[in-house]
């Protein structure tokens, strides 16, 4: 193996001990720049197959290896400056018009800013993973992971409160049960002056109990067998008008708005959605959120039912509520689907508050060099967020950690991607 680089005897002799893998990735990026701001949108499907160590076969018999098939679909957004790239791309221009097509070029192609020298970029990023065969004994249950991310060559300290102040903002009314040490403690970070090649990460992982819940949510089953109060008159015709296309009424429409409303809500769905209807009467305003001549916000007709009003991230949870799919690959797709809308609109507080202990794991990471501190080199981090965190802390990077445990191998090895956040 090292004295010819020849794999062969490797495989030959240890094919009954070894795992083989095989990635098969779909990958969708729009990307926009302007000047020196970049920014991407980007989904991508990964189907992971694992093949078990091959056995040997009792004579006249034969073992079939069928694969263990699971589906990491992710999907998020990236936004970023990269002012030295940008420099570096004009005189390249300035080069190949002087000298000519034996000019060198030095622009590099990154679209992920943080990647270059004195760049910075903002990601999100959701993941769902399932098990593609659901009705295995052994299958696998859903995961997902939300992630938050801030990266770049340098920040200073006033910018890097700012990151931890949004950070405490978006937790900010957990419950203490469910979140006691959620966020870095004041004055953790104050000594420092700035961090080099800094990363800091928000990251969260819903273990199967919480998809659960949040499928409940989306779907809401007990309302399925609700009779619906037939409007009258004039309400009638919109009801009728909103519902060209085939698209009938039906009564969990109303129960998806109204559990959005309770979340909004922090548990208390008028206190919701009195903040909901401020924010839609805001965005109808002519002159947007910013205008202060404010308007009262136009109650809605959608698919044979009337909303007080309808914001259209709402109206997405609504439309993925009625087109919830049966083929467990699409439904893992569906999954990160509504947590990249709820993940956007909803205080991840509210959502954790909604979804109890014990059905999550939650922390978030400083890394890179610290100037000004002693032990500068060394990572921050939160504790887990979990009642009894040693139990499903296999969780930790979805499916992808549960796995590389199982399987004793590396995640590097069964994670894999070509979008531009990593």
């Amino acid at each position: 193996l090292i004295k010819q680089s020849n794999t062969w005897p490797l495989r030959e002799n240890f094919k009954y001990r070894r795992y083989e893998i095989n990635h098969n990735l779909k990958t969708t990026e729009i990307q926009k720049n302007i000047l020196w701001f970049k920014a991407t949108k980007m989904d991508e499907e990964h189907i992971l197959s694992v093949y078990k160590p091959e056995m040997v076969a009792p004579p006249g018999s034969t073992v079939v290896n069928k694969a263990l098939q699971f589906s990491l679909y992710q999907r998020g957004e990236l936004k970023g400056s990269d002012k030295f790239g940008f420099s570096l791309g004009i005189l390249d221009a300035v080069l190949a018009k002087n000298v000519g097509k034996n000019a060198p070029s030095f622009a590099q192609n990154s679209q992920n800013p943080s990647q270059m020298p004195y760049g910075k970029a903002y990601w999100r990023m959701i993941r769902s993973d399932s098990d593609l065969e659901a009705d295995r004994s052994k299958a696998l249950k859903s995961v997902a992971t939300v992630d938050h991310v801030w990266s770049g060559w340098s920040i200073k300290q006033a910018d890097l409160q700012s990151i931890i102040q949004e950070l405490r903002d978006n937790l900010k009314n957990v419950d203490v049960k469910i979140a006691s040490n959620a966020t870095i403690p004041d004055g953790a970070l104050y000594a420092t002056k700035k961090i080099d090649f800094y990363r800091i990460t928000s990251h969260l992982t819903l273990l199967p109990e919480a998809l659960d819940t949040i499928k409940n949510i989306i779907l809401a089953p007990e309302a399925a067998d609700v009779k619906i109060d037939k409007p009258r008159f004039l309400s009638h015709f919109f009801q009728k008008l909103s519902e060209i296309g085939g698209n009938k009424a039906r009564a969990q429409d109303k129960v998806v708005y109204n559990n959005i409303m309770k979340i909004l809500g922090n548990g208390d769905e008028k206190a919701g959605l009195q903040a909901y209807m401020q924010e839609c009467q805001a965005n109808q305003s002519p002159g947007g959120p910013n205008n202060e001549v404010q308007t009262v916000p136009v109650s809605a007709w959608s698919k044979g039912t009337n909303y007080e009003c309808l914001e259209s991230w709402t109206e997405k949870l609504i439309k993925l509520s009625r087109n919830f799919p049966t083929d467990v690959r699409a439904q893992n797709r569906w999954m990160a689907d509504v947590l990249y809308v709820i993940d956007e609109k909803i205080p991840q507080g509210y959502l954790l508050n909604a979804l109890g202990v014990d059905k999550f794991i939650y922390y978030i990471d400083f890394a890179g060099f610290r100037v000004g501190d002693e032990d500068g080199d060394d990572g921050i981090y939160t504790p887990f967020v979990l009642g009894e965190p040693t139990k499903k802390s296999d969780y930790g990077n979805g499916l992808v950690s549960l796995l590389s445990g199982k399987f004793k191998m590396v995640p590097t090895e069964l994670m894999t991607t070509r979008l531009s956040a990593q």
